[in-house]
């Protein structure tokens, strides 16, 4: 793997907990760094829970749920995507982060 790969899939993956962070942020009302937190927590118990198998996969084997139903991402009403989708590109051009 390339150093530019490795840079990708850092802001990849900095991309999805900015999202997650985005979601505790509008539906939790959370702040930014106890969001970012939270999101940094459930990313890490999500890995920890799929290499223990304790997901539900689809038939290409990605996961779908985790069985522990506090690890599955929250559902986010119609009247709050727009606001985080906001959230999540302000928190990824604070950082730098290419949106994905």
């Amino acid at each position: 793997m390339s150093l530019g790969n490795q840079s990708d899939d850092y802001d990849y993956g900095r991309a999805e907990l900015l999202r997650e962070a985005a979601i505790q942020m509008v539906i939790h009302g959370e702040s930014r760094d106890s969001a970012i937190r939270q999101a940094t927590k459930l990313q890490n118990d999500r890995q920890e829970a799929e290499s223990r198998g304790e997901v539900e996969r689809d038939e290409h084997g990605n996961t779908s749920a985790y069985l522990q139903d506090s690890l599955n991402p929250a559902n986010v009403e119609p009247g709050q995507l727009e606001a985080v989708a906001l959230k999540y590109k302000e928190l990824c051009s604070e950082e730098g982060v290419d949106p994905n």
